[in-house]
């Protein structure tokens, strides 16, 4: 059962995160379009986000934010993608591929991601924009992003 959902802290997510993000984005897709997916290609796309193999200064091509419980449960992740847009002069952040467990729907987690994105966007400023990402078919996100 869901306890208090305001003890659930939004963080990025590290390593020992990458399983559960790769279920995540699995069960999204299935979810969603009702596609099943492969998770070994997932995962190694996903593990880029933890490489250290950037040099000073250079940005991965985006970070994933999860839901964590007090004992560590990761119950939800989002992931945050960066575009280089000439026009804005920098980057744009796209807020996409949103899972939250189902019990832990419609309490107000999303919202906090949301914020914690915008937070982190703030802060860089190379990022001039912060957008969602939507696929055109997708009631269920449409109906969340609205409520923002």
């Amino acid at each position: 059962s869901v306890e208090n959902t305001q003890e659930v802290s939004i963080v990025n997510a590290r390593p020992e995160h990458l399983d559960t993000i790769v279920k995540y984005v699995i069960d999204m897709r299935v979810e969603t379009w009702g596609i099943p997916a492969d998770p070994v290609p997932i995962k190694k796309q996903i593990r880029k986000l933890f490489e250290d193999e950037l040099e000073e200064g250079e940005k991965s091509f985006g970070f994933y934010l999860v839901a964590e419980t007090p004992d560590g449960t990761v119950v939800g992740c989002t992931l945050i993608m960066y575009q280089v847009n000439p026009v804005v002069g920098g980057l744009i952040y796209f807020i996409q591929s949103v899972y939250l467990l189902p019990e832990y729907r419609s309490k107000g987690i999303f919202r906090r991601m949301y914020d914690k994105a915008y937070e982190i966007a703030r802060s860089d400023p190379d990022c001039k924009c912060l957008r969602l990402y939507l696929v055109e078919d997708n009631k269920l996100a449409s109906d969340v992003y609205k409520s923002l």
